[in-house]
């Protein structure tokens, strides 16, 4: 009987507290939508970025300001201040990295606090320079520069360009410290943007929105380096005349890929799928009847955060922001009235900037802090055939009824953590690594166990307790 009633449970269950996730920290300081929210790790700052930001109530920022966890500043003069003709700046910084000290924005601008540095500035928390060779003119309109990753001593730089210091380009390039280079990729003649970059199993991942493979207009893809060419991850791309990817984030020792993409054009998963080196699967985050746009993913206290444009997730109401721990997808309870377009954690808060103005009835005009990550309006289990010898961790008795015994015969987990949390995804205990786990207090039920190991790889497993 409990193994029945713990099968319902696992396919749909909803939990609600009278409670708010979100605290504002704008205050109203915002007229119009952040387009971007950054983590400055050099000088421990949030950055926002706006192409119609102008100011920060008084304060003149003009594009792109700074938040220290007590008040706003702007970043000396903002974006594009050598345009006296525009009101707007026009541009906006969309990624960032810590460089020799500095911090290296990137983005679409031409300038930085009146320094010519196209597309790429340096920020030492007091003044804008130019990297020492410049990767694109003054007069490359638009150039676009979408992120960053460190690899060894090369930094790869990702965006929409067709050109990096006179080079023919496919908006992929590589910056030593003294020359770019461009990198050579097998994408057709539709190339529009590489949107996300990633390492992942000591290989590099590319993905993006609008770039063609070979001769099927209709496919998008996720290529890899491997550490001789590039290649595509599937035969066909990510399919779909309108499909696209728009993040990637490793979480669980998988490569998951968020964006605009569906089961019913072909591909693994609707909206979200996920790489374990060999093949693309679900999921599990379902297609729904309105038009979806999943824009960012991060890890956040072991999960998967996923932020965009949508009010379901497993086919629970959720509104615009979900939450996976690799077997549940969780909605929160409040309503946003409009969609999240960045996210990024600062001071192990995680931050979100969109076009919102309001979070259910309180005002909380484009930018919003977590308060409590664990609030869940509901919980609904899409993994119960999912967990692979791959991730599973062997426990014993199963039914237990007042400890639970978990095997590491090669001493594999002392410095693990471990969690349980019930069939709807909420906390039951969290604690250092230990083989035996009292479980005498827990109620008869469904849980699962979740063990993160200290190279951070996410170990499950389910049980019964009698």
């Amino acid at each position: 009987m409990i193994k029945q009633i713990c099968y319902i449970l696992f396919l749909c269950s909803f939990y609600s507290i009278e409670s708010q996730n979100w605290d504002s920290i704008s205050k109203g300081k915002f007229s119009f939508q952040l387009e971007r929210v950054l983590f400055d790790s050099v000088h421990n700052e949030l950055i926002v970025s706006s192409k119609f930001l102008r100011n920060v109530n008084t304060k003149y920022v003009r594009g792109i300001c700074r938040w220290n966890g007590l008040r706003w500043d702007s970043l000396k003069g903002g974006i594009n201040t050598h345009d006296q003709l525009n009101v707007n700046p026009n541009g906006v910084a969309y990624d960032c990295i810590p460089y020799n000290g500095k911090l290296l924005v990137g983005g679409m601008f031409q300038s930085m606090g009146g320094v010519n540095a196209t597309s790429l500035a340096l920020w030492d928390g007091t003044t804008w320079d130019s990297l020492p060779k410049r990767a694109f003119r003054f007069t490359d309109d638009p150039t676009q520069v979408d992120g960053f990753l460190k690899k060894g001593n090369l930094l790869y730089i990702i965006g929409s360009f067709d050109t990096i210091a006179g080079q023919p380009a496919k908006g992929l390039a590589t910056w030593d410290g003294t020359n770019f280079n461009a990198v050579p990729l097998p994408i057709g003649p539709g190339f529009n943007n590489i949107s996300s970059i990633i390492e992942y199993q000591n290989e590099i991942y590319i993905a993006g929105d609008g770039f063609l493979v070979g001769a099927n207009n209709n496919a998008r893809d996720v290529f890899k380096f491997n550490g001789t060419s590039w290649v595509s991850t599937t035969g066909n791309g990510v399919l779909g005349g309108y499909s696209g990817v728009a993040d990637l984030e490793v979480y669980n020792n998988e490569l998951y890929a968020c964006g605009h993409f569906t089961k019913t054009d072909g591909n693994a998963g609707d909206h979200i799928m996920k790489w374990n080196g060999t093949v693309w699967k679900d999921a599990g985050f379902k297609d729904q009847p309105s038009f979806v746009s999943i824009i960012k993913m991060l890890v956040y206290h072991n999960k998967l955060w996923v932020f965009g444009g949508f009010n379901e997730v497993a086919g629970s109401f959720t509104s615009n922001v979900a939450v996976y721990d690799g077997v549940n997808w969780c909605g929160l309870k409040d309503t946003l009235d409009n969609k999240i377009t960045s996210a990024t954690v600062y001071n192990d808060t995680i931050y979100i900037g969109g076009g919102f103005w309001k979070v259910n009835s309180d005002s909380m005009k484009f930018i919003a802090k977590l308060k409590n990550p664990t609030f869940f309006n509901s919980c609904v289990n899409v993994s119960i055939h999912e967990l692979s010898n791959n991730n599973q961790v062997s426990i014993y008795p199963n039914p237990a009824n007042s400890a639970l015994n978990i095997t590491d015969e090669q001493n594999e987990l002392q410095n693990s953590t471990i969690e349980i949390t019930n069939s709807i995804g909420q906390m039951i205990l969290s604690a250092l690594f230990n083989n035996s786990i009292d479980v005498s207090s827990l109620s008869g039920g469904c849980y699962f166990l979740h063990i993160t190991t200290s190279d951070k790889r996410i170990l499950h497993s389910k049980f019964i307790k009698e």
